[in-house]
């Protein structure tokens, strides 16, 4: 598959954002509405006896990627669907769901082959009739990192099939329900320095995401462990 230069992903997200609505993408309507109880049967804790435990060989499953995730992807291909993408971003992980608060679906993976610098993780709300779908994208930064061994450095990208909130007062533009599972999948892989951050709404718009808000390591954490590293 191919895939953009750094610079050349930079300059085309911003034309794009010069353009005010991101038309560079044509967003397309929704598919019709249906729920997403059914992650339930997948749940890592009770997994169905009929499908087995992996998510990913239930058609339902693509159809929910398909039908939520409807941008373009500028950090890996632009003409490459977001729910495409992401289905690969999830393809090494063994496709396992864990349920929170008998409510939010949550499944994470990585790239094959691409496991230390590109990862997933998605969270869909299965209580609404509409489901709020976010995807997080974790990429390496070329060349930069701590340690020369394995990229550290990291881009956070955050998709939704919702628009970012507009009332949100001090540093909540989304759900707790999102961030905290999403900082525990972060913690867990351990080693990622997310030093910038984009939220992508349903109509491709861009908004850049301060890292403080999101409670994540930035490029303080990064400077830090800089000094601390044996010389």
């Amino acid at each position: 598959m191919e895939r953009f230069s750094p610079i050349r992903v930079a300059v085309a997200a911003l034309i794009c954002l010069g353009a005010g609505t991101l038309s560079c993408a044509q967003t397309k309507p929704l598919a019709k509405t249906t729920s997403a109880k059914w992650l339930f049967q997948y749940d890592e804790a009770r997994p169905n006896s009929i499908n087995g435990p992996d998510v990913r060989n239930d058609p339902r499953f693509l159809g929910l990627l398909e039908g939520r995730l409807r941008q373009q992807t500028f950090f890996w291909n632009a003409h490459e669907p977001l729910w495409r993408v992401a289905n690969l971003f999830l393809e090494v992980g063994g496709g396992r769901v864990t349920i929170k608060k008998d409510r939010y679906g949550i499944i994470s993976g990585c790239v094959p082959h691409r496991c230390d610098e590109e990862e997933g993780f998605l969270w869909v709300d299965t209580n609404p009739k509409n489901p709020e779908v976010l995807f997080a994208a974790l990429t390496a930064i070329p060349g930069e990192g701590i340690h020369a061994s394995s990229p550290s450095l990291f881009h956070l990208w955050i998709f939704s099939n919702h628009a970012l909130r507009q009332d949100f007062v001090d540093n909540e533009p989304l759900p707790d329900e999102f961030l905290y599972p999403m900082q525990d999948w972060i913690d867990k892989i351990g080693g990622r320095h997310v030093v910038s951050a984009m939220f992508v709404g349903p109509d491709d718009r861009m908004t850049p995401l301060l890292t403080q808000s999101l409670h994540l390591p930035g490029f303080q954490a990064t400077a830090e462990a800089k000094t601390k590293e044996p010389q």
